[in-house]
């Protein structure tokens, strides 16, 4: 069994900002219960939602890295017409287009430049999958459910194209 989290963020204020209507110590508790049932755990973060500072994106990851959950999910914010947060995004950020997710993404004024967006969401990604606990986690799975090798495979499909896309942008001259 397996059960699937919109936590979204590790900040208090943020939570409170987008009424998510829980704590991060519900969080704490509703993670730690499912793991003791023996179920695993899956989670979803977003990054960069309005008035959001780059230290409260952060906070989100390292809540997500405290929590130890089996397999998390980091996105940027995207602005969702006719939501209560829709008129503030706009006020307090800018749409631009992220090719990589292939549709706009949002980023708020705190963040400046697009690039620290996407770059704290890769390295969201890094800090997580790539801790020594987690990658010890992953591999007694696997000794326990050879049939998830696939999935695995398919995350290091995954991670190698965030990787090289970083690599490009390290090399490739810049643009004028």
């Amino acid at each position: 069994y397996s059960i699937q989290y919109g936590i979204e963020s590790g900040s208090p204020e943020i939570l409170e900002l987008i009424n998510k209507g829980h704590t991060l110590d519900q969080c704490r508790n509703a993670v730690r219960w499912a793991k003791e049932a023996g179920m695993e755990t899956r989670a979803f973060f977003v990054l960069g939602f309005p008035t959001e500072t780059p230290e409260q994106s952060e906070q989100t990851i390292r809540f997500a890295c405290e929590l130890n959950i089996d397999y998390v999910v980091f996105f940027s914010y995207y602005v969702a017409p006719g939501t209560a947060l829709a008129d503030l995004a706009l006020r307090e950020g800018r749409c631009v287009d992220f090719v990589a997710q292939n549709l706009p993404s949002y980023v708020p004024n705190t963040y400046g430049d697009p690039e620290k967006l996407r770059a704290m969401v890769q390295s969201a990604y890094r800090r997580y999958y790539l801790r020594p606990a987690y990658i010890r986690r992953a591999l007694w799975r696997l000794c326990k459910r050879p049939e998830l090798i696939k999935n695995h495979l398919l995350g290091f499909r995954f991670w190698l194209g965030l990787l090289l896309a970083r690599h490009r942008r390290r090399i490739e001259p810049p643009s004028d």
